[in-house]
């Protein structure tokens, strides 16, 4: 059983302009919720697999260049597979303001799977939850090479080669962003760099701001990362076990327990 979220937010470097190549596949996690409950999205969960149909939708964000100008692609594909087969079950494309809408039309049997994009790189399991009474939001930022360069700079920082960057959001249990809070990782990535209002990594911060955000770079991939922070005596986590892979930039919810 993995952790609940509203929604999260994908984030990959975009294809053809930096590491990774075009077509490769990036997803979220989201699992299901304790049978009969409500989560804190309004979703509710039944038993295991009861639901036989889901939509998924969201927007792709594409920063680009110093600036970090951000864009939304239109006619990006957006194909949802089977984990195991790598069978594409569902297809769509972004419309004119880079908006997605995906919908699953045979679950369980398409309950587990990747969501892949032309603008994304890398993957992990995504479950849909067993009873759905709202869409399911997932937001894909995307950076070019460029983009992504100057995100580093900005956080002061030095990137190995190959590492991964952890993104944390910390959320309130209303799911909004909390400022004031001092982030960790567990094992340890490096010095965490806390985000200003945009969410963008800023080197001279000593807390989350009200974007909630923390960047952790170069993570070890291959490794399972959880995070924790603290605010005004209140404690958040997201004990999902994040695994990075080679060149991964992913963002992760940190919720109260």
């Amino acid at each position: 059983m993995m952790r609940t979220a509203r929604f999260v937010t994908f984030t990959a470097i975009a294809a053809g302009l930096v590491l990774g190549g075009a077509g490769c596949s990036s997803i979220l996690g989201i699992d299901d919720f304790t049978t009969g409950t409500t989560a804190p999205d309004g979703m509710t969960d039944g038993a295991d697999g009861t639901a036989s149909s889901a939509r998924i939708e969201g927007t792709i964000t594409l920063y680009s260049g110093a600036t970090l100008l951000p864009s939304h692609p239109a006619s990006a594909s957006v194909t949802w597979s089977a984990i195991a087969s790598g069978a594409v079950q569902a297809s769509t494309t972004t419309d004119a303001s880079g908006h997605y809408l995906l919908d699953l039309t045979a679950l369980p049997a398409m309950r587990t799977g990747q969501i892949a994009t032309s603008f994304s790189s890398n993957l992990t399991e995504y479950d849909v939850p067993g009873t759905v009474t709202m869409p399911i939001q997932a937001h894909l930022n995307a950076y070019d090479q460029p983009a992504f360069d100057e995100l580093v700079t900005r956080a002061g920082m030095t990137r190995i080669s190959g590492s991964g960057t952890l993104v944390a959001i910390v959320e309130s249990a209303a799911r909004t962003p909390v400022a004031g809070a001092v982030v960790t990782s567990d094992p340890v990535i490096g010095t965490v760099v806390y985000g200003d209002a945009s969410g963008f990594p800023r080197s001279d911060l000593g807390a989350t701001t009200s974007s909630g955000t923390a960047w952790f770079f170069n993570a070890t991939p291959g490794t399972s990362y959880t995070l924790f922070a603290s605010a005004g005596g209140a404690q958040y986590a997201d004990t999902y076990g994040h695994v990075l892979f080679t060149d991964d930039l992913r963002y992760a919810a940190v919720i109260p327990p």
